[in-house]
């Protein structure tokens, strides 16, 4: 069986970021075990709320899990690695947004 991962965009202002995601939902949409993100969460390389026992994560947080997911798959690349990249490209995204906003009034 093919699965691919939803790529979930969260740029809408309406979507409400405060709302908490159960981590069996986290991991359908990025297609990963419920394990894989645990895993995770217990190294703390994410971050989780526990809700009545059980973990639930930020809808902000699916996009770098994705991106971690994808690190760690593409390049063998250890946990805290792929997090840490994940973040930069982040940063480097969100830096180049401003500069571009920048040069756009400028």
């Amino acid at each position: 069986m093919f699965t691919q991962a939803i790529t979930v965009v969260l740029d809408d202002p309406s979507l409400d970021t405060e709302r908490w995601i159960p981590l069996p939902d986290v991991a359908r949409i990025c297609c990963l075990s419920s394990d894989w993100l645990i895993e995770r969460i217990e190294d703390q390389v994410l971050e989780a709320t526990t809700i009545e026992g059980c973990y639930h994560l930020s809808p902000t947080s699916i996009p770098r899990i994705q991106h971690m997911a994808g690190i760690e798959r593409q390049f063998d690349a250890d946990p805290q690695l792929a997090a840490l990249v994940a973040d930069l490209m982040e940063e480097v995204r969100s830096l180049r947004e401003q500069l571009a906003f920048h040069l756009r009034d400028g």
